[in-house]
């Protein structure tokens, strides 16, 4: 503001009187503002600050300059598609579940949910293959399935410690359309137990009808519990047809009901 007289200059200009006046800028404040005082006119213009309103200082400029560009899309966990943009990942998060290349929960009540494969390198891998309609395996770095689970059509399959394909391996099997259910043990890629709703076979693949066990060897025997007198005496409730091999008789026995019984035996 100031005032200016017919005819002749400016008299005042805000407040001041000098007949001389100049104009001069500050960064002082948190805003900009002009202050005048004797002769001169400041123009405070502060740097941009948290607190402060003002300019931008160069390194803020070069901040501002490099900052990331992009867009995004409700519920996407956020990604570098470029260097320096951001876009849409294939997590998806609607603070329900946690779902990868897919926005719709599968109605399992899983917090993660995967469609797709899933596989993480380094000392392992976890693999959804093409073993199965749906199957997920535990994989070395040579992509040797260690530890699997995948149901295909009817079929359903455990496989544990498939090294090598069927080195050493636990296989569950459940086939609905036939009814057929198993267990199967292999070691060195041999079969050596396996069992049906049926029976269990051990080191056999043949099974005998009438038997829900059945051992098969040429070299080996079976092993019952072998216990003292005492302990087979401690045995609580003994059910009828127990057998031990009694440790202090040397002689096999069993519980026909009301008591144990020695085996007879001549040696052979």
């Amino acid at each position: 503001s100031g005032n200016l007289t017919v005819g002749g200059g400016i008299t005042t200009l805000n407040t001041l009187t000098a007949s001389t006046q100049t104009f001069a800028t500050s960064s002082t404040g948190t805003d900009f503002s002009i202050t005048s005082a004797t002769s001169t006119h400041t123009f405070n213009l502060p740097t941009a600050s948290a607190s402060a309103r003002g300019l931008l200082s160069s390194a803020n400029w070069t901040t501002f300059n490099n900052k990331i560009d992009g867009s995004g899309t409700t519920n996407y966990l956020a990604k570098f598609t470029a260097s320096g943009t951001v876009g849409n990942s294939l997590i998806f998060d609607n603070n329900t579940n946690v779902l990868i290349n897919r926005t719709t929960d599968d109605g399992t009540g899983s917090i993660l949910q995967v469609n797709g494969d899933l596989s993480v390198t380094g000392s392992g891998n976890f693999t959804r293959t093409t073993n199965g309609a749906s199957s997920l395996f535990i994989s070395n770095t040579a992509n040797v399935p260690l530890m699997g689970f995948n149901a295909n059509g009817g079929l359903t399959v455990a496989t544990i410690g498939c090294t090598g394909g069927a080195i050493e391996q636990l296989n569950i099997n459940n086939l609905v359309n036939n009814s057929y259910s198993a267990i199967n043990l292999i070691v060195n890629g041999t079969k050596i137990a396996s069992a049906t709703s049926a029976t269990f076979l051990i080191n056999t693949t043949t099974p005998i009808t009438s038997s829900i066990l059945t051992i098969d060897s040429t070299t080996k025997g079976v092993l019952i519990p072998r216990m003292t007198t005492t302990q087979i005496n401690a045995i609580s409730s003994p059910s009828t047809g127990l057998e031990v091999y009694n440790t202090t008789l040397e002689q096999p026995c069993f519980y026909d009901g009301t008591g144990w019984k020695k085996v007879a035996h001549s040696n052979m």
